[in-house]
């Protein structure tokens, strides 16, 4: 059997998607000449088909090497530069969508663990001023008596109060705009007073 006859067999065995055999055909002509451009070219195709990147552009590059004119292994090269360029692409998008996921991640986290400080701040808050009032609820009735006294203690106490509503209302505006600004679709379940 000739070389052409061989690698005629060679195409027929591709062809029909038994590349072993083919593989194990193209290796053996290419033993007794190893600079058979079309079978080189073919074989390329073939370790391709099997799943053998590297062995199939090494064989396009030695074709390339024998006959550096040939488009085949000129377009092979080239084909298996765009698939790792593609590849590494590809990889370079993986990596940055999953930093991405984990910043974003640990800033939810972040970010949910400091809205519960603050809720549990606000309410903290909210407390005292309940109970401010409550206190000068208690004073009023217990001055009803002297009233002098207890009435500037009652003004100081009412001035003291305002402004703790004051804080407790532009603290609860910026923990607000926080919310909104976090996450946009969040309803509170404070009220603002």
């Amino acid at each position: 059997m000739g070389q052409q006859d061989e690698y005629a067999a060679a195409c027929e065995l591709a062809s029909t998607g038994r590349y072993r055999e083919a593989r194990e055909s193209l290796k053996a002509l290419l033993q007794r000449d190893p600079s058979h451009v079309e079978a080189l070219i073919l074989l390329a195709k073939v370790e391709y088909y099997l799943g053998h990147p590297a062995a199939s552009r090494q064989s396009f590059e030695v074709a390339l090497s024998c006959e550096p004119g040939n488009m085949a292994a000129f377009f092979g090269i080239e084909y298996h530069r765009q698939r790792t360029r593609s590849l590494l692409y590809i990889a370079g998008v993986v990596l940055l969508l999953a930093a991405i996921g984990v910043a974003t991640a640990f800033l939810t986290n972040h970010l949910t663990s400091s809205m519960r400080q603050l809720d549990s701040a606000f309410a903290t808050l909210s407390e005292s001023v309940n109970r401010m009032g409550s206190v000068v609820e208690e004073v009023r009735k217990a001055s009803l008596g002297d009233q002098k006294d207890t009435g500037k203690a009652l003004s100081e106490i009412r001035a003291e109060l305002t402004k703790l509503r004051r804080g407790n209302a532009d603290f609860m505006r910026e923990i607000e705009e926080l919310r909104k600004a976090v996450f946009p679709g969040y309803q509170t379940p404070l009220a603002v007073p």
